[in-house]
């Protein structure tokens, strides 16, 4: 019997489990933050991971290398998609085969990413200008998901994409079926169009109609329903079962809200930091704690990444992890001109020695 983590997600959604997910974010996701994910919200931890996106194109190319980084992952992180984008067909399938080879759970398509140099590769959130392209690519993209399962009787490999409800204005019911028509096992919707990037709250005030769309299409047309997550502004673990309860989708993809906070998807963790936050001797407690994983975070990237990636990137994880006390906005001003780990301990621990002590 072939491992099949999406019977396992279903299984779940059947005893009212509350799911969740990582969202793929750029620059974000990496193979360092996942591990600080898996380590501080164990024994729990989201249900599924996403990679950041990477490339087809670039996984063609002879200057892979930096590429491939982005696809190195963890067991623990199991069950984890790759996320892939492009705009050329021939691509996308050669890195389906790609990310099957490299042992992923399975493929997932990037059909709502906004930023512009993604756009003009006519990839991310444009796609969704390009409906019969889209098509193309996602029906090709399934054909061949289903030919690797029907040769590996060992696992299964899932195909899935991630879009938006539109790319000025919403219109989900004319751009949804171009995905829906190929029967995704997974398909999760940020809730919001391109055009509002992330400016304005997402539109969790029609979420349940949105759902209900992709159910009753589903079931009108005779395809499979897939396994749905919504994502936008999700805060909290009490806020995730809010949202699944006013949408009725499946599970909720965390996307900001997991900045800083590595616990996140650890309920019984990330109560009791939020608690001990409203009390003032334990709230001392909850910085130093923040402190001593920023720290860990800046070890643990410099050791992996720092030859492929800038060491700049860290800097976005700074804002999260340092913020709500007094003294925050000096010490993310000093961190923010740290140029590595050495200089980063040295920063947060004469803040510690200085102000906490």
């Amino acid at each position: 019997m072939k491992n099949d983590f999406i019977q396992e997600l279903k299984e779940k959604i059947k005893k009212g489990k509350p799911l969740t997910a990582l969202a793929p974010m750029a620059d974000v996701t990496d193979e360092v933050f996942r591990e600080m994910i898996v380590k501080y919200s164990k024994p729990s931890g989201p249900d599924i991971f996403w990679t950041e996106f990477v490339s087809a194109d670039g996984l063609n190319s002879v200057g892979k290398k930096n590429l491939m980084r982005d696809l190195v992952f963890n067991k623990k992180e199991s069950p984890i998609l790759a996320q892939i984008f492009s705009s050329k067909k021939e691509n996308i399938l050669e890195a389906i085969k790609l990310v099957y080879k490299l042992g992923f759970n399975g493929v997932d398509l990037n059909m709502g990413c906004p930023d512009r140099s993604v756009e003009k590769q006519l990839s991310g959130s444009a796609m969704m200008k390009y409906p019969k392209l889209s098509r193309e690519i996602v029906e090709a993209s399934r054909k061949l998901v289903d030919e690797i399962n029907k040769k590996d009787k060992t696992r299964h490999f899932s195909f899935s994409v991630k879009t938006r409800l539109g790319y000025n204005k919403i219109e989900y019911e004319k751009w949804f079926p171009n995905i829906l028509d190929f029967e995704p096992d997974i398909f999760s919707v940020h809730l919001r169009t391109r055009k509002e990037l992330s400016l304005v709250e997402a539109h969790w005030e029609i979420s349940f109609e949105v759902v209900d769309f992709i159910k009753k299409y589903c079931k009108g047309n005779d395809l499979k329903t897939p396994i749905i997550f919504l994502n936008g502004d999700v805060k909290s673990p009490i806020q995730v079962k809010e949202k699944i309860k006013l949408s009725t989708c499946d599970g909720i993809m965390i996307g900001r809200g997991a900045f800083g906070t590595p616990w996140f998807f650890n309920e019984k963790e990330f109560k009791k930091r939020e608690e001990q936050n409203l009390d003032s001797k334990k709230g001392k407690e909850n910085i130093l704690y923040r402190l001593e994983i920023l720290k860990e975070h800046t070890k643990l990237f410099e050791k992996k990444l720092n030859n492929f990636k800038s060491f700049n990137l860290m800097k976005k994880h700074y804002k999260a992890y340092v913020n709500g006390f007094d003294g925050a906005k000096e010490l993310r001003v000093d961190l923010m001109e740290a140029k590595d780990y050495k200089e980063v301990k040295k920063i947060v621990d004469n803040f510690i020695k200085n102000r906490l002590k």
